[in-house]
């Protein structure tokens, strides 16, 4: 009885310090700004979608639609903006509401296997450095997580149900729209590439035909997800063969694909996926297989649950899941870190079972409430960073904070040079104006006064008249602004 209550506060210890790790991650996306360029500029188009009440185009700026992506998270962002205002915290929420969603739907899956591997595959789960990122940033991957956690979930739990019960296929194709909706036909992909791979290891290819109403699923899902695409291509003609071609075949297999309109394509060598995986997952990447070497010198490894064949087919399905965007994106080389998450809930899985194997119940609860311990002081410190040195930090924040707090306001803001920054736009809550050569200072200067807000290694490029010119009267972080301009 002693060991039973021991157990159950070791577990119950582990759920403050993850309850306490989602409430440091929810205070803290509202104390720092959006940053560029992906945060500002999801942050941005939800901004315009709540300011001009279209819900079918998501725009990038005023008067230029965005083509990238689907809207469901400029939906969920414009959502929190409606709620909460138009702040970071109202970008933010719903990203780390979808976390939420992600962890809980992990649980779910792992509840079946215990207490104690729930509690390990969720924790290991949400102090997962990529996921604890991801689960307070305004983008849009964290909910293409939720979709495809959706949908392998529902699949397993469709597989389990024998009979008339529905509830996993369901969610399996509810979950597809949802990522079709989120990211577009990539989620399809890396869906259907472990679950076809586990149908032929396994050889059951006839079970999941009779467990599964495929054909009536798919429609149900193109019912909800493409009217959408339709409605898209009736409004700003183009877009599905942009998406569909370009972000979807020459983004991934055309390295530094210079059709991309949003932006520079990456360049990374094949394979970084892998390397992109391992910092994903820290501490976990050397925290777990440390414990279970550490562990096996002392205990030797548990047998497997009584039911040997279900055990094998759940750490096959887990395996696949896990490894499915890093098969997909080996030969593809403009990658990013984020396109890894879809896997953090099934490596979470699998590294709770393997503890919940090969380690007794007080190392694998001590090591996992270890990490949590360590990803929270990760977070603080990184808080406790960023809000001190808010100024540093790549967003116009600061500078249209400043701009904003003078007298007299009625002398427009220009921003000088190419780069856009969707930050500004965001904070003024109306569109910036960008002067890109000196010629164009003197001309806009001769019909108005302005003020130009110009970074330091632009700067430093200017001749010595042209900066003296400038009468710069505040220096922002790596943004100066000058006094009044005239002509």
């Amino acid at each position: 009885m002693q060991q039973a209550d021991k157990h159950t506060g070791q577990i119950q210890a582990i759920w403050v310090a993850i309850v306490i790790l989602a409430l440091i991650r929810l205070v803290s996306i509202g104390l720092y700004p959006l940053m560029e360029t992906t945060e500002a500029r999801y942050g941005e188009m939800g901004r315009l979608m709540l300011t001009s009440n279209d819900w079918i185009t998501p725009w990038i700026d005023y008067g230029e639609p965005f083509w990238g992506k689907p809207p469901a998270s400029v939906w969920a962002t414009s959502t929190g903006l409606s709620l909460f205002g138009i702040n970071e915290f109202g970008a933010r929420f719903p990203h780390w509401l979808f976390g939420i969603i992600t962890a809980a739907g992990t649980w779910y899956l792992a509840r079946r296997r215990g207490a104690e591997v729930a509690t390990m595959a969720t924790a290991i789960l949400g102090s997962s450095m990529l996921f604890l990122v991801a689960s307070g940033a305004v983008m849009t991957d964290m909910l293409m997580t939720v979709g495809i956690t959706m949908t392998m979930a529902g699949f397993w739990l469709a597989m389990e149900q024998a009979g008339n019960r529905p509830g996993g296929s369901i969610m399996l194709f509810v979950g597809l729209a949802i990522g079709l909706l989120a990211k577009g036909p990539v989620a399809v992909v890396l869906c259907g590439l472990p679950l076809g791979l586990w149908t032929l290891w396994n050889g059951k290819l006839v079970l999941v035909w009779q467990r599964i109403p495929w054909m009536r699923g798919l429609l149900f899902t193109l019912l909800l997800s493409a009217p959408w695409y339709w409605l898209a291509e009736q409004r700003t003609p183009g877009f599905l063969e942009y998406f569909l071609v370009g972000e979807h075949w020459k983004r991934f297999t055309v390295s530094g694909w210079s059709g991309d309109l949003y932006g520079n394509a990456h360049d990374f060598p094949r394979g970084s996926i892998w390397l992109f995986a391992l910092a994903a997952f820290l501490p976990w990447t050397f925290l777990i297989p440390a414990a279970i070497y550490r562990g096996r010198k002392k205990d030797q490894t548990q047998a497997l649950p009584d039911d040997e064949q279900d055990a094998r087919c759940w750490n096959r399905f887990l395996v696949l899941w896990a490894l499915s965007p890093m098969m997909f994106f080996t030969m593809s080389g403009n990658i990013l870190i984020t396109y890894v998450l879809p896997a953090a809930p099934a490596v979470a899985l699998l590294a709770g079972e393997a503890m919940s194997r090969r380690l007794s119940h007080a190392q694998a609860m001590k090591t996992v409430l270890s990490g949590v311990i360590f990803s929270s002081l990760v977070m603080l410190s990184s808080l406790i960073y960023v809000v001190v040195n808010a100024e540093q930090l790549n967003s116009t924040k600061m500078l249209i904070s400043y701009y904003k707090s003078q007298k007299d306001t009625s002398i427009p803001i220009y921003l000088y040079g190419n780069h856009r920054q969707y930050s500004a736009n965001f904070y003024l809550q109306r569109p910036v104006v960008y002067l890109h050569s000196e010629d164009e200072i003197d001309r806009t200067a001769a019909q108005t006064p302005i003020q130009l807000a110009i970074q330091r290694k632009q700067y430093d490029r200017l001749p010595a008249e042209r900066q003296a010119s400038l009468k710069v009267k505040t220096e922002i972080g790596d943004w100066l602004l000058s006094g009044v301009i005239t002509k």
